[in-house]
């Protein structure tokens, strides 16, 4: 149990929380001191690693509010996508629908043993609601395809945007040495 004044013990814990909070004034004081104490190749080095950490501070923040973008990308093309996923499926479903009740009526004229032309068309029916149906589902999943290549490009963009933000902050950075 500590048993110095209350006073000792407040003061105390504001410092602690001064220095835990202010870590990168503390720093910078430590550079200056650094000069003083151990030389300026001491200095140079101690405000190289300030600079460094500053740069990756700038980094990480732009990283976050980058990530509110891609975010916001992945949810708009998301959406788009099952968009597209709902209209292929109530299509698909319709088509299906159609395709069963031909298949059902050529069934219904082979027991009835109707005439083979008359059977040839709906079995042409059938066949044509087939191919529709093939045809329909590539162009939705084409169009499904086309939007997850732009959402990968949309979200490549922001990583170029980052790797030159990341470049800017650091040119100039190594000729200091």
């Amino acid at each position: 149990m500590d048993n110095s004044p209350p006073l000792s013990r407040t003061v105390s814990t504001i410092v602690a929380l001064l220095l835990a909070l202010l870590p990168s004034t503390s720093a910078r004081t430590d550079c200056s001191t650094v000069k003083e104490e151990d030389g300026h190749s001491a200095y140079e080095a101690c405000t190289l690693k300030e600079e460094d950490q500053e740069i990756k501070e700038a980094i990480a923040a732009f990283k976050e509010s980058q990530q509110t973008q891609r975010d916001d990308i992945e949810n708009r093309y998301d959406r788009w996508i099952r968009d597209v996923e709902q209209e292929r499926d109530d299509r698909d479903r319709s088509l299906e629908s159609q395709e069963e009740r031909a298949k059902n009526a050529q069934d219904d004229l082979k027991n009835d043993k109707a005439d083979k032309g008359v059977i040839d068309v709906a079995k042409a029916r059938t066949d044509a609601i087939k191919k529709e149906r093939k045809a329909q589902k590539t162009y939705f999943d084409k169009q499904i395809d086309y939007l997850e290549a732009l959402l990968d490009t949309e979200i490549a963009r922001l990583d170029i945007e980052l790797a030159a933000y990341e470049l800017r902050k650091r040119q100039g950075q190594s000729r200091t040495y």
